[in-house]
């Protein structure tokens, strides 16, 4: 990577961001800070069919619009998390997935994943997975903190499995090890700037040592405790180590803008 004198780069894209928990003041700060654009990605708790519709309906109808009145170009990615797989009418939810894309506003499925990696779970995320593949949109897949190494395994046999094309999907929250078995598979990564994932410094180390292809950056934030200037900290840590801007460029916007098909 070239070590040349670094530019400052001004437009960021935060790749999962859970809007919902953050005030008005929030988002004009990170549109202050530079972001330009993000992914509200759905995450659900609920877990039935009419509070996960209610989730989807808030995300494009309200917090959409929120993040645009601050500046921020949005878009949503919505599917449903293991941790809110509802019992009864999983099957209702996804044949509603075709009305809510239609706008354009939606450019992924997810988050997604596996959490106890039951058979139950490994339905529902090929359900999903299937669901992308026929709309030909993005899979967003979260890879589980508690035992990620073997969660990160049946998740790329899961993808695989799908037959969703490699380079439509992207695993949230991996680590250094993870990072280089999802792009050899073909797929995208989405590292977590947020305190349960990844710190700032350990993300721009790890990019460094293994590069920028195929890498977007997250902060997670509004979920839970959070960091919500996470990204503007990283191109301050780029900065600050004089990595090339056409390196920061691609991991903090332009790798994100192209996975999404979208302009920030």
């Amino acid at each position: 990577m070239s070590e040349r004198q670094y530019v400052k780069f001004d437009t960021l894209f935060d790749a999962c961001l859970h809007p919902a928990g953050l005030n008005d003041q929030d988002l004009q700060t990170l549109a202050l800070f530079g972001v330009k654009g993000a992914v509200a990605v759905s995450w659900t708790l609920s877990a039935t069919a009419k509070s996960i519709r209610a989730h989807f309906d808030d995300l494009l109808e309200k917090q959409l619009p929120r993040l645009r009145r601050a500046g921020i170009r949005g878009y949503a990615a919505l599917g449903v998390h293991p941790a809110g797989l509802p019992r009864r009418g999983l099957s209702e939810v996804l044949a509603s997935l075709p009305g809510y894309c239609r706008a354009g506003q939606v450019v992924a499925i997810g988050a997604l994943g596996l959490r106890e990696g039951n058979s139950s779970e490994e339905q529902a995320l090929l359900e999903q997975l299937d669901v992308a593949k026929t709309l030909k949109l993005r899979a967003l897949v979260a890879v589980p903190r508690e035992g990620h190494e073997s969660a990160l395994k049946k998740t790329l046999w899961a993808l695989k499995k799908s037959g969703l094309p490699e380079r439509r999907a992207a695993l949230l929250g991996v680590d250094g090890k993870g990072l280089t078995a999802v792009r050899e598979r073909g797929h995208h990564a989405t590292l977590l700037l947020h305190p349960d994932y990844l710190s700032v410094e350990a993300a721009v180390g790890l990019l460094k040592k293994q590069g920028s292809e195929r890498v977007m950056l997250g902060s997670a934030c509004g979920r839970t405790a959070s960091d919500f200037l996470a990204l503007a900290r990283a191109q301050s840590v780029m900065e600050k180590q004089k990595v090339s801007a056409h390196f920061a460029a691609h991991v903090l916007a332009d790798n994100a803008a192209a996975f999404f098909k979208v302009h920030v």
